[in-house]
């Protein structure tokens, strides 16, 4: 008996001392497959982008001519990159542990010197900054990419789906995924059912993200300016890029509105038909009856400047960092309860 208790103190030091080096060949041996896969996706995603962005070396108006078939492509390539944290998530992070799970081949793993924890944690760790890496590489090729696009105005990084393809935002967004399955699979401990939670999951995140969230961050503490030209007959939400060629260039318009001779905002319906008067005559067309003269009128515009575009993809980027760390410390709590 004396023996038995000497001996575990001892296996726990063993366990410290097993190499992550080690944990990281086991965690390649048991999702080689899903590894494999993903890689092929990135493989595939990134010549997509190489061979679209050195074959579209045209001259201008070549390039203007065929414009709606490269932003088909360009759309349908920013909708793989946005589906590149799902599939890390659901092949990668859901079985990571659901697997061990199900099979029962934890009571084997997790007794072994290295511990259950730390076994879940270096192996979820190994197989993210892999993810994480890989979403780099697609998001840096993308933005390449698209940059001509901006450059012609047809596109804008700050649009919602460019904005979460960014070579910061999609690692990120690629993290919080793998964690969420990861955790999901902890829980449900049904490997497809585990994928399933995964799907919805990021699914939900993602349409948050792209409907509402993006468009929130960018709204936070704008600048406002009375220098920018009324946009069409539009008065409230925006929402979109500076059209090419006027100021400020490269900047996010978030919402504008007009001001009476009295320095009051107006009403939304009257900013409207305001906004109809003064496009009547700029067109030479007759003036509305019993509306002041449009020069009495002030077009305010709140917008986010060009160079704070890295700023809001860093915040972004953070906040998703610390859902992922979130879930992953959840998920170590779990584990250690699960017997």
């Amino acid at each position: 008996m004396a023996g038995v208790l000497k001996a575990v103190p001892e296996t726990a030091r063993r366990g410290r001392d097993v190499p992550w080096r080690s944990i990281c060949k086991v965690a390649v041996l048991e999702h080689r497959a899903g590894l494999a896969s993903v890689a092929l996706l990135s493989a595939a995603c990134l010549a997509a982008l190489l061979i679209k962005g050195l074959g579209s070396t045209m001259s201008l108006a070549q390039f203007l001519r065929d414009g709606a078939e490269n932003t088909s492509a360009l759309s349908v390539l920013d909708f793989v990159a946005l589906a590149f944290p799902a599939v890390i998530g659901i092949f990668m992070g859901a079985p990571l542990v659901s697997r061990e799970l199900e099979t029962g081949t934890f009571r084997f793993t997790w007794t072994q010197a290295v511990g259950r924890t730390r076994f879940a944690r270096i192996s979820a760790l190994f197989l993210g900054v892999v993810s994480a890496v890989l979403a780099c590489a697609v998001g840096v090729l993308l933005t390449w990419y698209a940059g001509k696009f901006e450059v012609l105005g047809i596109e804008s990084r700050w649009q919602a789906g460019f904005f979460l393809a960014s070579p910061i935002v999609l690692p990120a967004l690629t993290l919080a995924s793998l964690a969420f399955g990861v955790l999901a699979g902890t829980v449900v401990k049904r490997t497809v059912a585990a994928m399933a939670v995964t799907t919805v999951v990021t699914a939900g995140l993602l349409t948050a993200l792209m409907t509402y969230l993006v468009r929130t961050l960018l709204s936070v503490s704008p600048l406002v300016t009375n220098r920018i030209s009324p946009v069409g007959n539009i008065v409230g939400s925006l929402n979109s890029p500076v059209p090419s060629g006027r100021w400020p260039g490269g900047a996010w318009l978030v919402r504008s509105w007009l001001t009476g001779p009295d320095g009051r905002q107006l009403t939304s319906t009257d900013a409207v038909r305001v906004m109809h008067q003064i496009t009547s005559q700029a067109k030479g067309a007759p003036s509305q009856v019993g509306l002041a003269h449009p020069q009495a009128f002030t077009f305010w515009v709140s917008y986010q400047p060009a160079d704070r575009f890295w700023v809001f993809q860093l915040l972004l980027a953070a906040a998703l960092l610390g859902l992922a760390i979130a879930a992953l410390a959840a998920t170590m709590r779990r584990i250690r309860t699960i017997g």
